[in-house]
């Protein structure tokens, strides 16, 4: 059995998820609302500037 998948982001990403969202709540909001409607791909991708 492989490893254990996480349910939330590591420090660093969530503290990012809270600077530009206010709260990681906020952002699984707005991004279940974003992946509806979402029509080619049916699919929303997070992407990290470095």
């Amino acid at each position: 059995m492989g490893p254990a998948i996480p349910t939330e982001p590591d420090i660093e990403l969530m503290k990012q998820i809270i600077k530009d969202f206010g709260s990681y709540e906020i952002f699984k909001e707005q991004f279940t609302e974003a992946s509806k409607t979402v029509e080619a791909s049916r699919m929303v991708f997070v992407s990290m500037g470095s």
